[in-house]
């Protein structure tokens, strides 16, 4: 049996929603401000370090934990003497790893044999890389002794391993367009910042020891450069089972952090299971984009002091990202925020944003925290509402008064934000039904004059393929819905029918669906053109 170890199941404090059955891959962590997710890996982490026997540490946003281990002692002791540092003191061998004290072998067994606190055996098969933290990973470390310790620090891996020293070059230069050089020579083992066109000597000569000095130190460089190389460093050379990844955007450009979401994919050792808890909606498009590995994401919410999980798994996010809407578009970005409000077009978010922004200010209260985004219509609201409320983002659709004309998208529309149909197509059925039967023919007098306008235009024989057209529409019977589109309920009659209408737009309020009762955008501010 191989040694190994996984989170199988994780609950919060709401315990509506579980992450369950998870596999080896990704976990993306999301969700706005404040709501916990770098809570949640600390927690995770001090959970697998208590010591085996006693309480756990007190959580406030973890619930459950299911954790699965495969491998006996034996394995355990296989899989540190390739993991850790290890030395024969007196009758026991005792191990380590970088930045954690020398523990006998027995103690660490014991720890593995009991569980689910791990105590110090956690350190050795879990890594928490907070933002600050995987700045210093790329600091160098000490010589080692080839003949009798065992790799444990990234550096000294990198010495070990020449190819992973060139993949990490190439990474920084995929990243920043320059590459990275470990000087293998001197009292500590160093990476430099650029590359020597020769491979290192076993004995280097005094021309290059002098090209090395050229070259500054990583450590000395930007926290960009040293947040992305610490990172990549890991995840090339540490092989912990379980990694914690806080905030990887951190100091990051957006193609760096859409790269790095990438690599986190691709780069994971197999059978190694990483949570990232991000900010960033570039990593989470990096993450999505790579393939190859299991993505599951968990938006993570806070009301109070209740934390709440909800997931979309591996299939339902493949299914998503496949639609070209929600790849190329800032539809996902909602995960980051309170709530979403989806319009018709562009011009739609823009205004209502900004009018939001102005009532808030002028009211002294707090900006906002929701995303106004387009789907490019009608038909697509629906598909976008679902992907939403899949992952529990809050979402209202804002739609022209027209959305009542056909039953469809207006069906599609009410039952992806949760409405019973049934409750209000009824109603729809009767505003639509009066506006249909409102027909207005074309006078004579009128198309003739309009008609004329058209054929003197143009002093060609035959008629141009807009003439045909703008002819066409001139013979074009009207009901009541270019009223109502321009001017909304203003274009009902008063009396029953307008009731029913007032009835169903306050109606579909409730469900989420806003319908702009003056009939488009263009309807609020009159006195500006268009």
């Amino acid at each position: 049996m191989a040694f190994g170890i996984r989170i199988r199941e994780l609950t919060t404090s709401g315990g509506d929603d579980a992450l369950t059955a998870l596999p080896d891959g990704v976990v993306a962590i999301v969700g706005p401000n404040n709501s916990g997710k770098s809570a949640l890996l600390r927690e995770l982490f001090q959970y697998l370090g208590h010591p085996p026997g006693y309480p756990p540490p007190e959580r406030r946003i973890v619930g459950e934990l299911g954790v699965d281990r495969e491998g006996d002692g034996d394995e355990l002791v296989e899989w540190l003497e390739t993991h850790a540092y290890s030395q024969l003191r007196g009758v026991e061998r005792v191990y380590k790893r970088a930045n954690v004290e020398w523990h006998p072998v027995s103690g660490l067994v014991q720890s593995w044999q009991a569980g689910p606190g791990f105590g110090p055996l956690s350190a050795f098969i879990a890594f928490l890389a907070q933002a600050e933290g995987r700045l210093g990973l790329v600091g160098g470390s000490g010589q080692y002794d080839v003949m009798h310790d065992s790799l444990g620090n990234p550096t000294q891996v990198l010495y070990a391993r020449r190819d992973l020293e060139e993949k990490l070059s190439a990474l920084a230069i995929e990243a920043f367009g320059i590459g990275i050089t470990l000087n293998r020579f001197g009292a500590n083992l160093t990476l430099l910042w650029g590359t020597v066109d020769e491979d290192p000597p076993a004995f280097p000569s005094e021309a290059y020891l002098d090209l090395l000095r050229t070259l500054p130190p990583v450590n000395a460089q930007g926290d960009g450069v040293k947040s992305f190389l610490g990172t990549m460093l890991l995840l090339l050379t540490a092989s912990y089972p379980l990694v914690f990844i806080d905030e990887p955007e951190a100091f990051l450009h957006p193609p760096q952090a859409q790269l790095m979401g990438r690599k986190l994919q691709s780069e994971l050792p197999p059978g190694t299971q990483a949570f990232v808890a991000t900010h960033s909606l570039d990593v989470v498009e990096g993450l999505l984009d790579a393939g190859g590995r299991a993505v599951t994401i968990a938006r993570l919410t806070r009301t109070g002091d209740v934390n709440k999980l909800s997931v979309l798994n591996p299939d339902a996010v493949e299914r998503l990202w496949r639609d070209p809407l929600l790849r190329y578009s800032n539809v996902l970005e909602g995960l980051f925020h309170r709530g979403v409000v989806v319009c018709e077009g562009d011009g739609d978010c823009r205004f209502y944003s900004a009018v939001l922004d102005a009532a808030r200010s002028e009211a002294g209260v707090a900006p906002h925290d929701l995303l106004f985004t387009h789907c490019g219509g009608k038909q697509r609201v629906p598909m976008v509402v679902r992907a939403l409320r899949a992952v529990d983002v809050p979402v209202v659709v804002i739609a022209d008064f027209d959305v009542l004309r056909e039953s469809q998208p207006f069906a599609d529309i009410v039952t992806a934000l949760g409405g019973e149909l049934a409750e209000h197509e009824e109603l729809r059925q009767r505003v639509a039904t009066g506006l249909n039967t409102r027909v207005q023919n074309p006078s004579r007098a009128f198309v003739t004059e309009e008609v004329q306008k058209v054929l003197g235009a143009s002093g060609e024989a035959t008629l141009s393929r807009d003439e045909v057209d703008a002819i066409r529409a001139l013979m074009r019977s009207e009901d009541g819905w270019r009223t109502a589109k321009e001017s909304g309920l203003a274009a009902i009659p008063r009396g029953q029918q307008y009731n029913e209408a007032e009835s169903l737009l306050e109606n579909l309020r409730g469900v989420g669906l806003f319908v702009v009762d003056v009939g488009e955008l263009e309807g609020w501010v009159r006195e500006v053109g268009n």
